[in-house]
């Protein structure tokens, strides 16, 4: 955890002083050029939830605006299939279903 505290330091100053692309950078820091992904990991959901939605091809059912970020039918679905009640209530506190 501290290892991986440091390196992110070290890309974000890599990063400001233009010596690694914004491509780069966020393939190192969060794994993925997806806006959405980074996106949810910056709005606080946990990087193993989004990484589950990715897994399940769910991150193009989700839209984001400026105030809210909401899941449409197929999001819901998915959504309503899950039996683990941890999961649910974490996934609601960041995405609405439509």
């Amino acid at each position: 955890e501290y290892v991986s505290f440091q390196l992110n330091k070290f890309f974000g100053f890599l990063y400001d002083v233009d010596l690694l692309s914004k491509v780069a950078y966020n393939q190192l820091i969060y794994g993925s050029n997806n806006a959405v992904f980074i996106t949810l990991v910056k709005q606080g959901l946990p990087m193993n939830l989004v990484h589950l939605l990715d897994e399940q091809d769910l991150l193009t059912s989700i839209k984001i605006s400026n105030y809210d970020i909401k899941g449409n039918n197929k999001y819901t679905e998915f959504y309503d299939r899950q039996t683990s009640d941890f999961l649910k209530f974490t996934l609601n506190q960041y995405i609405d279903k439509e």
